[in-house]
């Protein structure tokens, strides 16, 4: 895998194009497809630049086309999501044969902030599981406690907090 000095691993074609696909693979409620796309380099900047959540709302709100509350759920749901990805990815450089275990990690349980699909994801990977398990058990949780949400790989509900993370036992 080639690298650039400093800078790390460069993604191959194939995982950048999964990369992209998975970030701008679809249009937002009530947006089109190009607004889209433009909110979502909004937060992909925002990802690369270090910015903070409520700076990328900001410059997304700015142009009128998208309400404040509609920008919060939007920016800390795909910000979330293309954090994951993107870890996801560097999981799968690192551990090309898919060796290591991952578990659900996040917030601690807080009474009426804290989500129950984010906590039985925790209870069911705290032991470590494959990756490719625990991409199966985010979706099955997320379709059992949310049955009307858009399940992706790492994004179970709205405004999630929680990210997969390499196991290394108790």
């Amino acid at each position: 895998m080639p690298r650039l000095p400093g800078k790390g691993i460069i993604p191959s074609k194939a995982e950048q194009k999964l990369i992209n696909d998975a970030i701008y693979g679809r249009a937002f409620k009530g947006l089109t497809r190009k607004q889209s796309d433009e909110v979502r380099k909004e937060i992909v900047r925002g990802i690369r630049d270090k910015e903070g959540i409520q700076e990328v709302i900001k410059r997304i709100t700015a142009s009128g086309n998208v309400p404040v509350a509609q920008a919060n759920l939007i920016v800390r749901t795909e910000d979330h999501e293309i954090r994951a990805i993107l870890r996801e990815a560097a999981f799968k450089i690192n551990d090309p044969k898919g060796e290591n275990l991952y578990k659900w990690a996040g917030p601690s349980y807080q009474p009426g902030r804290s989500t129950k699909v984010c906590q039985e994801i925790k209870r069911l990977t705290r032991n470590g599981v494959t990756m490719q398990r625990l991409k199966e058990i985010v979706r099955e949780q997320a379709h059992k406690y949310n049955p009307k949400w858009e399940v992706r790989d790492w994004t179970p509900h709205g405004n999630c907090r929680h990210q997969p993370i390499r196991y290394f036992g108790d």
